[in-house]
């Protein structure tokens, strides 16, 4: 059983902690509230894409290098972990998912965040290391993993792209994702593509710099609505975190001020009983 004075130092330390928790929640809270106002991402937009690849014909677009190709491997996995604490249990799930993706030995990945290469380096495994999402800079680096992805692909080194990450569905809700990047999903224009066009169609400078002008439009949105998600998915799952953490630490401060509060009462009453010993054994 501890002593009082160890009790003591438990509750004023706990207290603090309990003060610093507090804080961090109510820090997160506020990032993720701004960050859901900026309400990234429009649907219409990959629509559209599919529309313009459509008019093209299926003569035309499965000829492109990032709309096919037979081989998978090798391929990159990039996967999106965090640069800050409190998330273990996400990053974990993330990291788990992206090992199952690994089909070959030549297959490599791409980590977004401290915690993740944290991990990969532990487990000597060979990955490209980019920063983790943040707020202010996720459309750069959306544009950046854009650029690596696509030149890694068109110079062979990859025959295909996915990417790893948690989506955002409710505060109190997450789901991990594994989606194709490149080459472009053909699946999408099921139904969409006509197998023949019957009306001429002019494309200027060509079909091949369209295709690829589009196919990095649609990259670069997909990445950013990606990235945006991922954060999102982040700083709910760090508030659901504290606040398990806030009231698990309120269950343990609770137990303390028991513990202690009796440890006094108990302290009290012996030197009560011992004060009357000694004033029945004076007058004796």
């Amino acid at each position: 059983m501890k002593s009082l004075s160890q009790l003591k130092y438990s509750l004023s330390f706990n207290e603090s902690l309990d003060q610093i928790i507090n804080i961090l929640k109510i820090a997160t809270s506020i990032q993720l509230r701004q960050f859901q106002r900026q309400q990234w991402g429009e649907e219409r937009f990959p629509r559209e894409i599919y529309s313009v690849l459509s008019k093209l014909g299926q003569e035309k677009i499965t000829i492109h290098p990032l709309l096919l190709r037979e081989q998978e491997t090798p391929q990159t996995i990039v996967v999106i972990t965090s640069d800050e604490g409190f998330l273990g249990d996400l990053n974990m799930l993330l990291i788990s998912a992206a090992l199952r993706q690994k089909k070959t030995p030549e297959d490599s990945y791409i980590v977004l965040g401290d915690k993740g290469s944290h991990y990969f380096r532990g487990k000597k495994e060979s990955f490209r290391f980019l920063p983790g999402v943040k707020e202010k800079t996720f459309l750069s680096e959306a544009r950046k993993l854009k650029k690596f992805l696509i030149r890694d692909y068109l110079d062979g080194k990859i025959n295909k792209a996915i990417i790893v990450y948690a989506e955002f569905i409710s505060v109190t809700a997450r789901e991990i994702k594994t989606r194709q990047l490149l080459p472009f999903p053909m699946s999408e224009l099921e139904g969409k593509v006509r197998k023949k066009t019957k009306e001429a169609i002019i494309t200027e400078p060509s079909d091949q710099s369209i295709i690829e002008g589009l196919i990095g439009l649609y990259l670069e949105s997909s990445l950013g609505q990606i990235l945006y998600s991922s954060k999102l998915a982040e700083l709910a799952a760090r508030l659901m975190h504290l606040e398990a953490s806030y009231q698990e630490l309120t269950r343990i401060n609770r137990k303390l001020a028991r513990e202690y509060f009796k440890s006094v009462h108990a302290l009290a009453d012996k030197r009560i009983r011992e004060l009357f010993a000694a004033r029945i054994k004076v007058k004796k």
